[in-house]
């Protein structure tokens, strides 16, 4: 995270501080990155997985590089985990959620 004492003495750069938090990504990256939903990321982080903090009440920001790091080592594990297999290579977005939702409420007016 930057912070005072990060950059204390130093002369500012633009690039370098896009550097400096380029690796942090939001939740719906993370989940693109290691192919579970965004409730499977938070749960990550809280339990030490993957590394990240939480900025506010609702929103977290995660290391890239523990994502990739956690995906290579999913990978190298052949996918033999407990749990849901994770789907690779979907992009997830909200939209894709919210439909998810609709439809399955017009299921539950129609019966």
């Amino acid at each position: 995270m930057v912070c005072h004492e990060s950059v204390l003495g130093q002369e500012f750069s633009k690039t370098r501080f896009r550097a400096m938090c380029s690796r942090w990504v939001p939740v719906p990256v993370a989940c693109n990155i290691v192919g579970v939903t965004d409730a499977g990321v938070v749960r990550m982080v809280r339990r030490g997985q993957l590394k990240g903090f939480k900025l506010n009440r609702t929103s977290w920001a995660v290391d890239r590089k523990s994502c990739e790091q956690n995906l290579a080592e999913y990978l190298a594990s052949g996918g033999k985990r407990p749990g849901q297999p994770r789907r690779l290579g979907e992009e997830r977005n909200g939209t894709v959620l919210k439909k998810r939702r609709q439809s399955r409420k017009n299921q539950q007016k129609g019966r």
